[in-house]
């Protein structure tokens, strides 16, 4: 059990260097009790052994089952707290960031593609609600992740994440950010695109997204990045959707494709048949023509012996400013499904595995330096079980499983550092055999 915490702490630091990394983050105490990289490496370690609350947190560190983790210190839960709102985000962004870059320079996401092409999905999700007569009048009241009202004393939190998706490849999270009060997802992204811009610049080929990002101000951030975007478009009032139906109305398919897979592994296997055109400019706004992809795809789900046991037929359409040389229609389709990736990969392993909807706090500043650290657990994580771990790879183990030796191993390294402590301080006496 030990052995897989001291793999992972070794790989976190002797790999990524992550330690190092918290330590050039700026802390904005003056002559504070308990250093900053101590209590960032205790909360991410708590991540990934899947504490569900600073209270809980500082619980485990008062029964020292920490005292492996940053030294022997015992912070409150009011320590952390205090101490993530007065750190210099940037600087905890620029370690996150130096982990991706690193991973990227391993050649530790060359899999990560889709048909050749490096994607990122970005999408909102909400992350916890609670009953408050404060914070539901406080300026903190919204819609919920739907768009449908709520009671005025119901406060919601949502986040905006951007993930890199693929069939197989290392899906590490480029960044996860709050959306706050008064304002939109499709705002939000616009930013952090821009952001990620200039922190990364060529940090991907593609942008993929669902209906809800579907308007001309995010269309042409992307665009001006000189990158391609992938929208689905379920508004069929839309006059390119209107323009795309007329204009394909009693053809025939472009293309046919039978029994495709999405996942090599896959029991589901589709039907696909997409008609497309380019060059509409009816998408008012857009500073491009665009090329629109109606499909129709129709799902099948196997059995053992390769029987259908269930089937869907689905209509949709998409808009790309990709043309048909760059990227066929089918790929275009590959890379939209993938989308669902940061939603059933990414927001389902951070809320069920990592338990980010939980409330560890309702304060703005302490809850985007949470995000951030989630990010990086997240990535340091999924780096380990996929390009280290063996027994990972080989199907030994389950992701809840490397969390349970991961948490195990900590338990055990500190009653060892704690015994080596005792036996030093009351060394065993030598026996005297009298004769």
């Amino acid at each position: 059990m030990a052995d897989v915490f001291e793999r992972f702490v070794n790989y976190c630091n002797g790999t990524y260097g992550v330690e190092q990394h918290l330590r050039q983050v700026k802390d904005g105490r003056v002559r504070p009790r308990y250093g900053l990289p101590g209590l960032t490496w205790k909360m991410m370690i708590g991540i990934v052994t899947g504490i569900r609350s600073m209270n809980q947190l500082a619980e485990a560190i008062r029964d020292g089952s920490y005292d492996g983790v940053a030294g022997t210190d015992r912070p409150s839960a009011d320590t952390f707290i205090y101490a993530f709102e007065r750190v210099d985000r940037d600087s905890l962004v620029r370690a996150s960031d130096a982990i991706i870059t690193k991973a990227r320079r391993n050649k530790a996401l060359d899999q990560t593609r889709v048909e050749g092409f490096r994607v990122v999905a970005i999408d909102g999700t909400g992350l916890f609600s609670t009953k408050s007569e404060r914070l539901g009048h406080a300026g903190h009241h919204r819609k919920d992740v739907h768009g449908g009202s709520v009671e005025k004393e119901r406060y919601l939190e949502h986040a905006l994440g951007v993930q890199y998706v693929s069939a197989s490849g290392t899906n590490l999270l480029l960044d996860m950010v709050r959306i706050p009060a008064g304002q939109g997802e499709t705002t939000v992204a616009r930013a952090v695109l821009k952001d990620l811009y200039q922190r990364h610049c060529r940090f991907c080929d593609v942008v993929t997204v669902d209906a809800g990002f579907a308007g001309s101000p995010f269309l042409n951030t992307v665009l001006g990045q000189n990158k391609h975007v992938i929208v689905r478009v379920k508004q069929e009032d839309y006059n390119i959707i209107k323009d795309a139906d007329a204009l394909f109305e009693g053809q025939s398919p472009n293309e046919v494709h039978r029994r495709v897979r999405l996942k090599a592994e896959s029991n589901t296997v589709y039907d696909v048949q997409t008609w497309e055109d380019e060059g509409f400019t009816s998408w008012e706004g857009v500073n491009e023509p665009l090329r629109c992809i109606k499909v129709r795809e129709i799902r099948r789900e196997l059995n053992a012996a390769g029987e259908t046991i269930k089937e869907q037929e689905v209509t949709t359409h998409f808009v790309t400013n990709a043309s048909r040389k760059i990227m066929p229609a089918l790929t275009v389709w590959k890379i939209a499904h993938r989308r669902w990736d940061i939603e059933n990969g990414g927001f389902h392993f951070l809320k069920h595995h990592f338990h980010l909807g939980h409330a560890y706090c309702y304060e703005p500043q302490v809850i985007e330096v949470l995000l951030t650290l989630f990010v990086m657990a997240y990535n340091l994580f999924q780096l380990f079980v996929r390009r280290n771990l063996r027994s990972y790879k080989w199907g030994r183990v389950t992701l809840r499983g490397v969390m349970r030796q991961i948490r195990d191993g900590m338990v055990v390294v500190a009653y060892l550092a704690r015994r080596r402590v005792r036996e030093k301080a009351y060394p065993p006496r030598e026996m005297v055999v009298v004769t």
